[in-house]
């Protein structure tokens, strides 16, 4: 299954921290949540949790994007993707639809019921995880789709397929740790 961003509104800011057992996580401000959310959990489909693990919180009414942690930073990859992921188009966030909240996703997957309040809390889906360091920020690729373009929002770029489905994320990484 894949998460398709379907569309954007006001760039947030956010704050980029660490926890003790998380090499970091992405909250912004100012995002106000509907019960404990939804979640969508990636672990590496190879090595499991020690792979790397990826969580995404969207909130269950508007499915904005709400929060992201990364419990464990994949393994860095041998291949050579950096120099391709800086190259890619940015997308300006003033030339995709209006909404009033943040990056908005597709909650199909969470199978909405009627009124369209969610089945299921939580998403767990094991995929090829891998990382790479890109100057002073770390991208986490969690699908083996191309990646087409980026999408900035705060201090973390979306990385999306030409159908807009999420396929990875860059963060700054001035808190992100070098090795886990």
């Amino acid at each position: 299954m894949v998460v398709k961003l379907v569309s954007f509104g006001e760039i947030r800011d956010a704050v980029v921290s660490r926890a003790e057992n998380v090499a970091f996580t992405v909250a912004w401000v100012s995002c106000k949540i509907a019960g404990s959310g939804l979640w969508l959990c990636i672990e590496d489909r190879k090595k499991g949790f020690a792979g790397g693990y990826v969580e995404l919180r969207i909130d269950p009414m508007s499915a904005e994007i709400v929060g992201l942690s990364v419990l464990r930073v994949p393994a860095a990859s041998t291949i050579e993707l950096a120099s391709a992921i800086d190259d890619l188009p940015v997308v300006s966030v003033g030339d995709l639809p209006k909404i009033a909240f943040g990056p908005r996703v597709d909650r199909s997957m969470w199978e909405p019921g009627p009124r369209q309040i969610p089945r299921r809390a939580v998403v767990q889906e094991a995929r090829n995880l891998e990382s790479w360091r890109l100057r002073n920020r770390i991208y986490i690729s969690f699908s083996e789709a191309k990646p087409e373009k980026k999408i900035p929002y705060g201090p973390v770029e979306f990385v999306v397929d030409e159908g807009c489905d999420l396929v990875g994320i860059v963060v700054e990484a001035g808190n992100v740790p070098e090795d886990e």
